[in-house]
């Protein structure tokens, strides 16, 4: 297939599909600072307001992100369009000794099974989460009843602590496969280093590390450290990889 040093695809579906997480990560947190009484010790998960408008962003993000990979995978089809599959490879040999070695040259089968991949994780695998969410909130919520009934508010902070780290253990292993296997596709030990990496440190953090208390203005807030490493992979894990992939894979 014919590319041009401006063709890329999976690399700016990454890219956008992370600002779209970026953005519905900002809200939910402004959201929450609107919202949130002073006097509020209830889970975020337990106030209605904040769950609802939570689930409206979601639905905007899961129709944003689809109509991104859309896109880009209709106009990935656009070129491949072009030129007969038989030729492909020809092409993207010709293109290697045009561009040199520096920039690695990837058939169009290739980049389509990627895009086809990420868009299945990031819409699919995403709306997997948001719906194992709202069950997860059920069960928090009949929780927490129980806990301030018998007195044992402590107890179910502890438990929350340590459940609410399998509720983001399904999206970001997907995550990490989705980094793994477009590794494996480009023999790109560093994408697989870095999935590695990721794994280590989220399992690290809910084994070994407990949930604490920081002072965000004015208001105690309960730090989880798995979910600060899903929501860093999901925005800025998401966002390097996007460019790392821009800089080194051509037409990617």
């Amino acid at each position: 297939m014919y590319l041009s040093k401006k063709d890329h695809y999976l690399s700016s579906a990454l890219f956008k599909a992370a600002l779209v997480h970026l953005v519905v990560l900002s809200a939910r947190g402004l959201i929450r600072l609107i919202i949130r009484s002073n006097h509020t010790i209830t889970p975020d998960m337990a106030d209605n307001v904040m769950w609802n408008s939570q689930l409206f962003l979601s639905v905007v993000r899961l129709a944003a992100i689809a109509f991104i990979f859309y896109k880009q995978y209709k106009h990935l089809g656009r070129k491949l369009s072009v030129i007969d599959k038989d030729d492909q490879l020809h092409m993207a040999i010709l293109q290697r000794e045009v561009f040199g070695d520096d920039l690695a040259v990837l058939s169009g089968d290739i980049i389509s099974a990627l895009v086809r991949l990420w868009a299945f994780i990031l819409i699919g695998v995403q709306l997997i989460y948001d719906i194992s969410s709202w069950m997860y909130r059920a069960f928090i919520n009949q929780l927490l009843v129980y806990a301030l009934q018998s007195g044992e508010y402590l107890s179910f902070v502890t438990v929350y602590n340590y459940t609410h780290t399998f509720k983001y253990a399904g999206m970001l292993v997907a995550i990490l496969l989705g980094i793994m296997a477009t590794g494996i596709f480009l023999n790109d030990r560093k994408l697989m280093i870095f999935a590695c990496v990721i794994a280590v440190l989220y399992l690290i953090s809910f084994s070994l590390i407990r949930m604490q208390d920081i002072t965000v203005l004015g208001k105690s807030v309960g730090l989880v450290w798995s979910s600060v490493i899903y929501y860093a992979l999901e925005t800025a894990g998401i966002l390097g990889v996007s460019f790392y992939l821009r800089r080194k894979y051509l037409g990617l």
